[in-house]
């Protein structure tokens, strides 16, 4: 059997993963017939042996129910606490030094895990290429690394800091970041975010803070959205409800705006916007989300940079007029690629009651070849309606992806609020605007 199928299969061509499936060549009509994407479902009748269907069809039976399984027992890893545990089982007793890679999707969940080097007492040596190769290939978000110190000491060492700060610059030129770099020690462990060596708003930290043990037993998490101070006003209209909050200063903040189509959050640090968080019908679910994405972010003062933005987005939501995407926004560009920042930039010159292909996004920017790089920068916009990724659409006449809570509904409807198409009947389940 070829190594790589249990290696790294996806280096493998279509010809080589259907020999190891069936254990013999495969005929060229059938192997012409799978590349051109022909369901499985009839093709018997095409010519296909029947034990080749049928084992195509039991893998990827068994592949279904191995996700769905995945999606329930996966965790959330929100903070370094959660690595520490999470990784302790794997790493923590090793006598020897292992770097860990933990591939995350954009829930910050793990998709895969592997050990990209394995030294000696004292120390092992990795590269860039050995840890993302396996990130890039398992489709990643992001990643988190870990490794241990089996003197028990988890002090990040010259070497350590090295590291970081390269990972951190190559995550950040292939888009995938590095959310932080955990070492852990006998009954400790240190967060490099913490120490200042993984900068970025998009960053995790510690739920405590410093470094604490990872054997103790967690401290019962607050709820959803907890931090945020009950207002004291009495109860008036939506529209004309304000949120007093201190100001925040050069801390991470939040501000939560109330309109007729939901609650969203602007999301900052120095006056500069670092997310937006897509209106949900309650405050709680939009608090909730903060708590995940952005953990120290707090309950803050609007601040007078952001003023124009949040009136901008208010009237939209509320009234339906005017262009958000038009409102000049100091945005927080650290850590965003800037293949990411092109197209973004691209996408606000899209008007109002207009959309765009992903193809013809890829032209404005200057990258007429990057139709699917697009993509995964608009599943990746940190900035919902400010930068309209709503209005991008496939070149086939359909709706393409949309990540927001409501999902395609959710699109549909800001599209027939700026009048791009006729407006349809509200689906089951969808969220609002």
């Amino acid at each position: 059997m070829n190594p790589q199928l249990w290696m790294e299969p996806a280096v493998l061509s279509d010809e080589e993963l259907l020999r190891a499936v069936w254990g013999q060549a495969v005929p060229s009509e059938v192997l012409a017939d799978f590349m051109a994407g022909m369901p499985l479902e009839g093709a018997p009748a095409r010519g296909w042996p029947p034990e080749l269907c049928g084992r195509l069809l039991a893998g990827r039976e068994l592949w279904k129910r191995h996700r769905r399984r995945l999606e329930t027992s996966r965790p959330t890893l929100s903070g370094a606490e959660d690595v520490a545990q999470y990784a302790s089982d794997l790493v923590g007793d090793r006598m020897v030094e292992v770097f860990l890679v933990i591939a995350l999707d954009v829930r910050l969940r793990p998709l895969a895990v592997f050990e990209a080097s394995r030294g000696t007492l004292t120390s092992s040596l990795v590269h860039p290429r050995e840890v993302f190769r396996g990130v890039v290939l398992s489709g990643a978000h992001s990643l988190i690394v870990v490794h241990n110190h089996p003197s028990g000491d988890p002090e990040p060492s010259e070497d350590d800091r090295v590291v970081t700060t390269r990972l951190d610059q190559v995550g950040q030129i292939l888009g995938v970041p590095l959310i932080d770099h955990v070492i852990l020690g006998r009954d400790r462990y240190v967060s490099m975010v913490l120490r200042g060596y993984v900068p970025g708003a998009h960053r995790i930290s510690s739920k405590a803070g410093g470094t604490e043990s990872v054997l103790a037993t967690p401290a019962a998490s607050p709820p959803a959205g907890a931090g945020v101070e009950p207002s004291s006003d009495p109860p008036t209209p939506r529209r004309a409800r304000v949120r007093s909050n201190p100001p925040c200063g050069a801390e991470l903040g939040y501000w939560l705006g109330e309109t007729e189509r939901g609650t969203f959050a602007l999301v900052f640090r120095s006056g500069r916007l670092e997310q937006v968080l897509f209106p949900q019908a309650r405050a709680e679910d939009v608090c909730a989300e903060v708590a995940r994405r952005c953990p120290t972010a707090g309950p803050c003062s609007l601040p007078a940079e952001l003023e124009g933005a949040a009136c901008a987005l208010r009237r939209y939501l509320d009234e339906g007029v005017g262009d958000p995407a038009g409102c000049p926004v100091p945005f927080a560009h650290d850590g965003i690629p800037a293949f990411h920042r092109e197209i973004y930039a691209a996408l606000r010159q899209v008007g109002r009651g207009t959309t765009v292909t992903y193809g013809e996004l890829a032209k404005r920017a200057g990258r007429p070849l990057a139709a699917r790089a697009v993509g995964q920068a608009m599943r990746r916009n940190p900035w919902p309606i400010l930068v309209p990724c709503h209005r991008v659409v496939g070149s086939g006449g359909g709706m393409g992806g949309f990540s927001a809570p409501g999902g395609l509904a959710s699109k549909e409807r800001l599209l027939a609020l700026e009048g791009a198409i006729a407006p349809r009947a509200p689906r089951a389940g969808s969220g609002p605007a």
